[in-house]
């Protein structure tokens, strides 16, 4: 940024060299070097007081001798520690698998967040709270990440904290002990009373959290008064300045100026930050104009539309007032005056001019000075700007540069850009708007300090005023009141008087350039992902090569040099549960074989993962396959175990259920000797219990329910249940004796609870 000091010590030289050696001692000389050439010059030479670039509280900070601070408008912070980071485990652990920080956003309570960032990422946060934890963030973090919120208004001690960090153990029901004697103990008293602070929990997750968190606040600022809604006062709505329970949040840039201007009550009673304007002083009229000029609706190029002009800042207890009015100011290219006591503001263009007048109503006796062009350092052709970006995270970001080269070729050919920061601006679009107007308005060179008659004594800084002049060919040309020096002796107004147009200050949507697309400042790597998984049935065969049992046949892409592994997950197709999973470390193989619980032609579907340390990997999609249809045969037993009488191996009886319907599975066969069957079937895991009735000839010779317990109700020929537990399903079998004899045998087996599967039963006779 051009220095204000050279351009200062140029202008001075100027005036030195020129005839009049003694100017700079009248009045007139020194209207002419303290008053700013124009609105860009003054935010140019003003002295920097804010540290940049970046957010005012970057990082999080610690310690107990960092100023106190608060939030106006819309900003963001890393807060400040009110404790160390502490963790905590769950009842009966010790394994500290929770982290906690607790963390103040300011230092006045009515803060709100607005938007949380971890690790430089925004997290949503959920609406359904834990009833330990507090809100839930979302996508990534979901599972791992909570936050209970206080806004400076509460009356007890966080409850989280109170419970997980005791000065004594707790022991709960069984002698369990909930929490161990903390080192760092929380206790009734640390309320916070005025404070708006943050308890987070993350759960400890390397591949998410590689080391601590970084935590970011956006944050909706403190309530402000704003005079346009205070009936008593010319306004309407129900504010009133004494009474701060009817303020509200707000980023106008001249209510939080007007607030900053009369001062913001700290907690201390009788403590006060800010100017000390008194009411009287700070002109409604002025201030509602000013107020309602930064509300103005303007369009973007997008066809949407924003306030003119918004703003938000961190301000701190030991920042002067000045200077943080001076930053809102540049928000909204806001000018202010003092004149008789009084703050004065204005924001767009000049007003209507409230003074015409012409040549003959200048004192001719009075010495008067006319600078129609300003010293070459003062005047610049483009702009470049830096602000805060949301979308970035808040992090620091260059506008584009404004360049104009119809400005350039007017001097010379020379490109002279100044640079600007603008930490209180969020808004890209509004950062635009402020470069063109300020090049526009720093275009305007003409000047005048002229002696005017009593009737100007009433004219402030700021008013406009419109001159006709034959002497200078103006008609009408509205002049700002830049300063006013009155002399009541010999009853004349010294006037300072600045050259103004309208027209710099129009907005044209078309003039608004593209801007990158925003980059988070924490964006990291993305999850991997297991590349060209497949899946195929084959058959698990003997050692002759005959197939005797199904299998899958899962292959990927084996070059994942990072991948520790590859995890699977296996489910009957469309089933919410997987009914086997696995993993192998075999990576680079590119190929596995599942053979064990899998049923004869079944429709599966699989899916996997890499497994891959510090770092996210998704799941592939479900990839569906079916079975081959590899039943049990005589091989299966040991010789002499299964009689097949007239039961051939390809005749053994087999009946499947391909959906989930609840309907009973039935067996039909024909026995003609004196013979013990296996029934075999699988059902669903959840299912309770099942009911098996066996006819013969038509008439029901038993009837069973079997509940999972291996005990069986009924049977008059003699039963037994056997279970065995898998996954996500059960095998089922019951075994008896049929006399002697040709029966026409039917056997039906139902489960008895809603929504289970029966998925497959099967007969076989064994030997007599």
């Amino acid at each position: 940024m051009p220095a204000a000091a050279p351009a200062i010590a140029a202008a001075a030289a100027a005036f030195k060299a020129s005839a009049v050696g003694t100017f700079l001692a009248t009045t007139f000389g020194k209207l002419l070097v303290t008053v700013a050439v124009s609105a860009l010059q003054s935010v140019l030479f003003a002295p920097p007081k804010v540290p940049k670039p970046g957010l005012r509280t970057e990082q999080t900070l610690t310690g107990g001798v960092n100023p106190q601070s608060f939030i106006v408008g819309l900003y963001a912070t890393s807060g400040t520690a009110a404790a160390p980071a502490v963790t905590h485990s769950k009842a009966g652990k010790k394994n500290n698998t929770f982290l906690n920080y607790i963390l103040d956003v300011g230092d006045l309570p009515g803060h709100q967040i607005s938007r949380l960032i971890i690790n430089g990422e925004y997290a949503e946060i959920g609406i359904f709270a834990d009833p330990e934890f507090g809100l839930p963030l979302l996508g990534k973090f979901e599972d791992l990440a909570w936050i209970r919120w206080h806004d400076g208004t509460q009356t007890e001690a966080d409850a989280l904290m109170l419970a997980k960090y005791p000065a004594e153990p707790v022991t709960g029901p069984f002698g369990i002990v909930q929490a161990q004697a903390a080192e760092f103990p929380w206790s009734a008293d640390m309320v916070g009373t005025g404070v708006p602070y943050a308890v987070l929990t993350f759960k400890f997750e390397r591949k998410v959290f590689s080391g601590f968190p970084e935590v970011r606040f956006e944050v909706v600022g403190i309530p402000v008064y704003d005079p346009r809604k205070d009936s008593s006062v010319g306004g309407s709505g129900t504010h009133r300045w004494d009474d701060p329970a009817t303020h509200e949040p707000s980023r106008n840039p001249m209510v939080l100026a007007y607030n900053v201007a009369r001062g913001i009550r700290l907690p201390v009673p009788g403590f006060v930050w800010g100017g000390r304007y008194r009411a009287e002083q700070l002109p409604l009229p002025q201030w509602f104009a000013a107020m309602n000029a930064c509300d103005l609706p303007v369009e973007r190029a997008d066809a949407t539309f924003e306030p003119q002009f918004e703003a938000g800042f961190e301000v701190r207890l030991d920042d002067e007032p000045r200077d943080v009015l001076g930053e809102l100011g540049k928000a909204a290219a806001a000018e202010y005056a003092e004149s008789g006591g009084r703050l004065l503001v204005r924001v767009g263009p000049p007003a209507l001019p409230v003074w015409f007048f012409t040549d003959d109503d200048v004192i001719v006796t009075e010495e008067d000075r006319h600078t129609p062009f300003p010293d070459p350092g003062d005047v610049w052709n483009g702009l470049a700007a830096t602000y805060r970006e949301p979308e970035s995270v808040w992090e620091p970001r260059a506008a584009p540069v404004l360049l104009r080269p119809d400005l350039e070729a007017l001097d010379e050919g020379q490109r002279r850009v100044a640079e600007l920061d603008l930490p209180a601006v969020f808004s890209p679009t509004q950062v635009q708007r402020l470069q063109r107007l300020w090049v526009n308005d720093n275009r305007r060179f003409i000047r005048h300090v002229i002696a005017a008659p009593p009737e100007a004594m009433l004219l402030d800084p700021l008013d406009a005023v419109a001159w006709t002049s034959q002497r200078f060919g103006y008609q009408a040309k509205v002049f700002e009141v830049a300063a006013v020096e009155r002399s009541l002796r010999e009853g004349t107004v010294t006037l300072m008087l600045q050259e103004k147009d309208a027209a710099d200050f129009a907005h044209d949507p078309a003039d608004e350039q593209p801007t990158e697309p925003p980059v988070a400042a924490g964006v990291g790597l993305p999850p991997r992902t297991l590349d060209d998984l497949a899946v195929s049935a084959i058959a698990i065969e003997d050692a002759t090569g005959a197939p005797r049992r199904p299998g899958i046949e899962v292959t990927w892409d084996g070059d994942e040099p990072d991948a520790d592994g590859i995890g699977w997950e296996l489910r009957l197709a469309g089933a919410a549960f997987p009914a086997l999973t696995g993993s192998t470390q075999d990576v680079a193989s590119g190929r596995l074989v599942i053979a064990e619980g899998l049923l004869p032609a079944t429709a599966y579907e699989l899916r996997g993962t890499l497994l891959v340390p510090h770092r996210e990997a998704e799941w592939t999609a479900w990839a569906p396959v079916t079975t081959l249809d590899l039943l049990i045969v005589s091989q299966d037993v040991a010789s002499g175990g299964i009689e097949t009488g007239n039961m051939a191996d390809d005749a053994i009886t087999t009946l499947r259920s391909a959906s989930s319907s609840t309907k009973p599975l039935t067996l039909n066969f024909t026995l003609d000797q004196t013979s013990r069957i296996l029934i075999i079937g699988s059902i669903d895991a959840t299912a309770r219990d099942i009911t098996t009735t066996i006819s013969a000839n038509g008439t029901p010779i038993i009837t069973a329910t079997d509940d999972f317990t291996g005990s069986a109700a009924g049977g008059s020929e003699g039963s037994q249940t056997v279970f065995f537990p898998t996954r996500q399903f059960r095998t089922y079998s019951r075994s008896l004796l049929m006399a002697a004899g040709p029966r026409s045998v039917s056997i039906t087996a139902t489960p008895n609870n809603n929504n289970i599967q029966l998925l497959d039963l099967t007969l076989i006779e064994l030997k007599r």
